[in-house]
């Protein structure tokens, strides 16, 4: 089948990481199918609309940069459409389908264009947005784009199947079918862990949503229980920051250290070298740090939310409340005194069999095939 992937999130010149998961569910989904990318985003920079085609792990991607207000949804749309006819002046061969991750805001132009070519629409799904009762900073005009681009769909992929549930909560029905985030197992696998123990966290390292300030707390009240054990902490967001705030904790550097932004080869080295992974989200879906970790052989300490007791059972890992510091203090202590009863291959086994390219692959060619496509 040709596809045409288009999407609200992609990784960019302006932000390399925003997205990057999408992505990675892209190249799974070319494994079996021609599949072009169309990414549009705003920038400042950007002198009228120009387009970069680039072709990365065997699939064509074009993104559109131009320059707008954040509100002017018609200088939006006109990128989106010169990434459109750019794509067919290239190429006027037609799509079997039209996919489209992450609905808002893009999802009502895709919506838009596969009933214009009159071909099925499918829409995957990674945002905690829909949850109300723990995001309450819906942008205006979600609802009517997710309803107008749901409607359309026929089929809608959530990655977790708390997503769904929310999504279907929210109003948005449609024919689901959950498929989780995706996995590089060959990149990400096990390795041997550094000297000590070695606590792992990776992400945005956004308070609000991520929590570092109460992981901190945690930690400042148990690194002594824990002799050699140093906590990691790093990700596209603001590591010095909360390098100075554990320092005003008082937590010492030979108990905590802080990174900034990884490449995926780096992350994946990170965590050959970590014992455990830690996260203490307030909100989340199925993150793929999380995958990751398990493609790595890693045993996992997280939160209680989303989707991620769907896939963190007791074999591989520790499930605490979110906000409850307490908990995740004798989840530090405990994961430190249990870790070799983990059965690292095992987890690893569950990580291929669950979220490999392959694996994601053969999810979306059934979701395909049940459309009429090949």
């Amino acid at each position: 089948m040709r596809i045409l992937m288009t999407t609200s999130w992609f990784p960019s010149r302006k932000h390399g990481t925003l997205g990057n998961f999408i992505q990675r569910h892209i190249e799974a989904i070319a494994l079996g199918h021609e599949v072009v990318v169309l990414a549009s985003f705003r920038d400042a920079e950007a002198n009228g609309i120009t387009i970069e085609k680039t072709v990365e792990s065997g699939v064509t991607i074009y993104r559109v940069y131009a320059a707008y207000a954040k509100w002017n949804i018609w200088k939006a749309k006109a990128a989106f459409d010169a990434g459109v006819e750019a794509i067919q002046r290239d190429d006027a061969r037609t799509f079997d389908v039209v996919h489209h991750h992450v609905i808002f805001p893009k999802g009502a132009w895709a919506a838009q264009l596969a009933q214009q070519w009159n071909v099925p629409l499918v829409v995957t799904e990674h945002w905690t947005i829909y949850n109300t009762a723990v995001r309450r900073d819906q942008p205006w005009g979600l609802k009517w784009v997710s309803k107008r681009t749901t409607k359309s769909a026929a089929r809608i992929c959530p990655v977790s199947h708390d997503l769904a549930n929310t999504m279907q909560a929210y109003g948005l029905a449609g024919e689901y079918t959950v498929v989780p985030n995706v996995v590089d197992t060959g990149l990400f696998k096990i390795g041997q862990p550094a000297p000590g123990f070695h606590f792992l966290h990776i992400s945005s390292l956004e308070d609000r949503h991520k929590n570092i300030s109460g992981m901190l707390r945690a930690w400042s009240k148990v690194y002594e229980k824990i002799p050699g054990a140093v906590l990691h902490i790093g990700g596209d967001g603001p590591y010095r920051q909360w390098q100075q705030t554990a320092a005003d904790m008082g937590i010492p550097a030979t108990s905590i250290a802080f990174f900034g932004e990884c490449s995926p080869a780096e992350v994946a080295t990170r965590m050959a070298e970590a014992h455990c992974l830690v996260m203490f989200s307030r909100f989340e879906n199925l993150p793929v740090v999380i995958v990751e970790a398990m493609a790595s052989g890693l045993p996992v300490i997280s939160s209680r939310v989303g989707g991620i007791a769907e896939h963190l059972e007791r074999e591989r890992g520790m499930l605490v409340q979110s906000e409850n510091e307490e908990e995740l203090q004798a989840a530090f202590v405990a994961m430190h005194r249990l870790w070799g009863d983990y059965h690292r291959f095992d987890i690893r086994r569950y990580a291929e069999a669950q979220f490999s390219r392959a694996a994601v692959a053969a999810q979306y060619d059934a979701v395909y095939a049940a459309l009429g496509g090949a």
